[in-house]
């Protein structure tokens, strides 16, 4: 019996010498023909790397749940004679992309998380399939969305890396005469190119956009879920950048050229992950909301407002402002007071006072012992966690209240436990 054909409605592009077809397939056709060539360290062949568990569980659930899962092109390579085109409208470059329909015929260079997320999703159906043949009890909702996102569209396009290895080869370095360029060989090329030159968001771009699209309602996106404290501390972060806060333009909020300001937004929200995971304070209003009503008291950035309204008034001004010499807003600073901003939190819950400005500068008495000078304070040798730990200890033992210097004897007991572990 002959094998039989997919046939794909495809678009010829010429790039160079590169012949490529602009396509769309159904996400289970994909799974019926791919093939990741990954690299092994003992035959030094394929390129990709290995796949990753926790991004491909993110893309699973991102498919299933997300409103909007839309998927970006997928980079394919024909490395196989018995996949040819044939052109229906040749001035125009339309045609049909005829497939053998069999298993690894097509090669993945660019989007192996993706397909495999497909897959993921592809093992539940076939699983939900077989226990309800087996006449058991199944979520046949969860399995009618499994099928529907296999049968969703996916953008293809397909690099005839085989025609383009021919042409490679007439033009290649004259000296190289042991071996013939391969098809590989042009994957392995488009691979690294793809990239050394792609660019990923950077963290505080990202950061604003998880809040805008949070902002608008979306749910279900599962780089957002899986960290949603960071929504909260993000639209605190921007809040203080404005008027009343005493970290008014000390924040960089995105990537701007030339913009001095000390405290980087994705590293100021970070910090904030203890008491933003504290649910306490995310009790308080507005919740975990992004987006707060008009006329709505934001109790949450009203704690942390008033909080570094408490830190300014204590060190001397110039400490605070002067980012140049001083520590206190760069990010071991940055870093060690937000996570005292969670134990004076807990102290105002324990001791049932309002977090008043008044109420956590009682708190914070000692504080102004600290030497934040660039050339002076120890600080400026601490470097990375390792370094906010040792900078967050110190901060706590100077405080008057007796359980700071009681929760820095803890972190120092940690630590020389960890030590004498190693």
């Amino acid at each position: 019996m002959s094998t039989p054909i997919l046939e794909v409605p495809a678009i010829e592009t010429l790039q160079g010498p590169v012949h490529t077809y602009l396509a769309k397939m159904k996400a289970r056709d994909i799974l019926d023909l791919y093939d990741v060539e990954r690299w092994s360290d003992a035959s030094e062949t394929g390129y990709q790397r290995l796949e990753d568990e926790g991004r491909i569980g993110q893309l699973r659930k991102y498919l299933e749940d997300c409103p909007i899962p839309v998927i970006p092109s997928i980079l394919a390579s024909i490395n196989n004679g018995a996949v040819h085109f044939d052109k229906t409208v040749p001035d125009q470059g339309f045609g049909m992309l005829k497939i053998p329909r069999t298993p690894k015929i097509v090669t993945m260079i660019d989007g192996q998380h993706r397909i495999e997320g497909f897959k993921r999703v592809y093992t539940e159906a076939t699983e939900l399939r077989e226990q309800l043949k087996n006449g058991e009890e199944v979520d046949e909702p969860h399995l009618k969305l499994c099928e529907e996102v296999l049968d969703r569209d996916v953008p293809v396009l397909f690099v005839d890396s085989r025609r383009s290895a021919d042409l490679l080869e007439q033009h290649k370095d004259p000296q190289i005469v042991d071996r013939k360029i391969g098809p590989d060989d042009v994957e392995r090329t488009i691979f690294l190119v793809l990239n050394r030159t792609a660019k990923g968001v950077r963290p505080a771009l990202k950061d604003t956009l998880q809040y805008k699209i949070y902002e608008a309602g979306i749910r279900g996106v599962p780089v957002i879920e899986q960290e949603l404290w960071r929504i909260p501390s993000t639209r605190i972060a921007r809040k203080l950048n404005f008027d009343g806060s005493p970290l008014r333009d000390k924040l960089l909020l995105t990537p701007t050229r030339g913009m001095q300001r000390p405290i980087q937004l994705s590293s100021f929200v970070t910090s904030l992950k203890y008491l933003a995971t504290d649910q306490r304070f995310l009790d308080l209003k507005p919740g975990s909301r992004a987006k707060v009503e008009p006329g709505e008291t934001d109790e949450q950035l009203q704690y942390v407002k008033n909080y570094w309204i408490a830190v300014k008034e204590i060190v001397k001004p110039q400490v605070f402002d002067d980012a140049k010499n001083y520590l206190i807003l760069r990010s071991i600073g940055v870093y060690s007071l937000n996570w005292l901003a969670h134990n004076v939190f807990d102290w105002c819950v324990a001791d049932g006072l309002q977090t008043t400005v008044e109420n956590i500068k009682k708190y914070l008495r000692g504080l102004e012992a600290v030497n934040w000078t660039k050339e002076g304070s120890p600080f400026a040798a601490f470097g990375g966690l390792k370094g906010v730990d040792r900078a967050y200890e110190d901060i706590l033992s100077r405080l008057k209240d007796p359980r700071g210097p009681d929760e820095a004897k803890k972190i120092r007991e940690r630590r020389e436990k960890r030590a004498a572990h190693q």
